[in-house]
């Protein structure tokens, strides 16, 4: 590797962890009272060492008095004591420091997560997700708090003991200053080893991560296909793929400490022989000897501060790669909350693109309050993003939508998603019980009204029936529920929400005959009184819709009822033909 790419790589790492240390900023009161611990813990060390080397002093003496014996207790249990609050207050605010850095970038990115746009997500790999948020940050906890404490406590040891040697002798004290650096060498050039191996085996992890989630997500399909050795087998792969990156950072982490110790004894041995050619007296001997060993620790820690530090930058970096995703749906700084009732929806020239792929282009209609607007087309025309656009999960790349004639952007993205209610095919509930996933978006909502909606969606008979009624947890995505079960909660938690707009998209494309039946007599329910945009793969279910627009590769075909646009012969004639004739 060049020199020039080495500086960089170096600059990156520090400015990534100049911006890990930036959260430590709201902890500096603590900071500054750990920094006060480290120095009394740090003196107390050389206290004691000077008081020691008193005592050994006047041990040369054939008679010792007792006051010498009382005195010299005293000594020790003072700077002893001393020493012990300095260290239990060291490790304790350092501590408090480094996991409350962590909590609070673990926050920021679950935010900055929840603030990203569906564009995101329709890129980004669930494990990936978490495997950053939750692996990425335990590193870097484990870093951050190690290197902290040692950078707070460490350096007051060294210097106390430093003292000590000076004190003693301080020819000797700058001999073995000088054999310091020798000592310190090798770290630079394990700890670029560490970083880089380190960043990999976190990639390794989020791989792991994400292959467990799909491998669980999608057990059904697992089983159904007899895929089991095969998920098996690339599970191991990553497992493995892991271990061997992990044996890396072992590696280089597990050798620094023996070359240290190897110099360190050189250097104790050196002390010594240079000591007893100095003639010193046997109490500045052993003074010396036992700061020297004094040394050896903070020594040994502060030169593993440098391999934390690439741990951390390393998982940093992955952090900050989430933290520095651009928010392509952001709020305007002067945006302000929709207030009153929605008369009408306007799409103005409207198109989309996705990375550069035109999917929707120069929509325009509006819909009045009240009204049922369907949409339909063949897969890939466009129907599901023309609805995502409507609460902002998208902005369009060019024109503008309206509500009540007002650009929509102008409003706050919690009042417009408010107005709005969205039931999918694929629903999602929670593992939490019936009755917080009904509530979910108004969680002050009392049990009647709960109840009332649940009547209402045609779902509180079979609640009712569960084992604990509208208590019942019902399992991750609500895996004890059927698809039509789960539907009418869906239906249930919009009627709670009571939104003028109601968005459905495929709501019972996936349901059989009976489940549908008591579904779409919920939908009817809940599409009372309300504006509603819907998408429905079964022609059947829209036919009474006030407008049906037809998309063909992101254009309006044709929009008008249902018996206008089967008069007109075009696509929605051939569509409704092709589902109703078999052909």
């Amino acid at each position: 590797m060049s020199s020039k790419k080495k500086k960089k790589i170096d600059a990156i790492q520090w400015q990534t962890y100049l911006r890990i240390l930036s959260y430590v900023r709201p902890y500096k009161i603590r900071l500054i009272f750990a920094l006060l611990c480290g120095i009394l813990f740090g003196s107390s060390l050389g206290g004691l060492l000077v008081a020691a080397q008193k005592i050994l002093s006047k041990f040369d003496l054939e008679d010792v008095s007792n006051t010498v014996i009382i005195s010299s207790t005293l000594i020790v249990v003072v700077f002893g004591t001393l020493r012990g609050i300095g260290q239990f207050f060291t490790e304790y605010l350092m501590a408090w420091v480094g996991y409350g850095v962590v909590r609070d970038i673990r926050r920021e990115v679950f935010d900055h997560i929840q603030a990203l746009s569906m564009g995101f997500f329709s890129k980004a790999r669930v494990g990936e997700m978490i495997s950053r948020t939750v692996n990425d940050t335990a590193m870097l906890e484990q870093s951050v708090t190690s290197e902290l404490k040692d950078f707070v406590k460490q350096p007051f040891a060294l210097l106390g003991a430093l003292a000590v040697l000076i004190y003693v002798n301080v020819w000797l004290a700058l001999a073995t200053i000088v054999l310091f650096p020798i000592c310190i060498f090798p770290i630079s050039s394990f700890g670029r080893r560490v970083r880089k191996n380190a960043k990999a085996a976190q990639a390794h992890l989020s791989d792991l991560t994400s292959v467990l989630q799909e491998a669980v997500a999608g057990v059904s399909v697992v089983k159904a296909f007899g895929m089991e050795k095969f998920e098996s087998d690339r599970f191991y792969n990553e497992c493995n793929s892991l271990f061997k990156r992990m044996m890396r950072v072992a590696f280089s982490k597990s050798l620094i400490e023996p070359i240290i110790t190897l110099m360190a004894i050189i250097a104790f041995i050196a002390a010594l022989i240079f000591a007893r050619k100095m003639g010193m007296n046997l109490s500045a001997v052993i003074t010396f000897a036992v700061a020297l060993v004094a040394m050896y620790e903070p020594v040994k820690k502060l030169s593993r501060i440098h391999l934390h530090i690439n741990q951390a930058t390393a998982s940093g970096e992955r952090i900050f790669e989430i933290l520095d995703t651009e928010i392509s749906v952001v709020e305007r700084s002067d945006a302000r909350p929709f207030e009153g009732d929605i008369e009408k929806v306007e799409f103005k020239d409207v198109s989309f693109s996705y990375e550069e792929t035109p999917v929707l282009q120069n929509l325009d209609f509006t819909v009045q309050a009240g009204e049922r607007v369907a949409v339909v087309g063949s897969s890939g025309s466009g129907k599901t993003t023309l609805l995502n656009l409507i609460p902002r999960f998208y902005d369009p790349v060019s024109g503008v939508i309206l509500l009540n004639g007002v650009d929509i952007r102008e409003f706050t993205l919690k009042s417009i998603r408010q107005k709005i209610g969205i039931v999918t095919q694929d629903t999602f509930l929670f593992n939490d019980s019936v009755a917080n996933n009904i509530a979910y978006g108004q969680l002050d909502a009392s049990r009647e009204a709960i109840e009332e909606a649940a009547k209402r969606a045609y779902a509180h008979d079979f609640i009712c029936q569960m084992e604990n009624g509208y208590d019942t947890v019902i399992g991750d995505r609500g895996v004890r529920l059927s698809g039509g079960q789960c539907q009418r909660l869906a239906i249930a938690r919009a009627l709670l929400r009571n939104p003028p707009i109601l968005i459905l998209d495929e709501a019972t494309s996936a349901l059989d005959t009976e489940s549908e039946r008591l579904v779409q007599s919920a939908i009817t329910e809940l599409m009372k009184g309300r504006t509603v945009f819907a998408v429905a793969h079964r022609l059947s279910t829209i036919v009474r819709s006030d407008m049906i627009m037809v998309l063909d590769h992101g254009k309006v075909a044709e929009s008008g009822t249902h018996e206008l646009l089967l008069a007109r012969d075009g696509l929605y004639k051939r569509l409704y033909d092709m589902q109703f004739s078999g052909v």
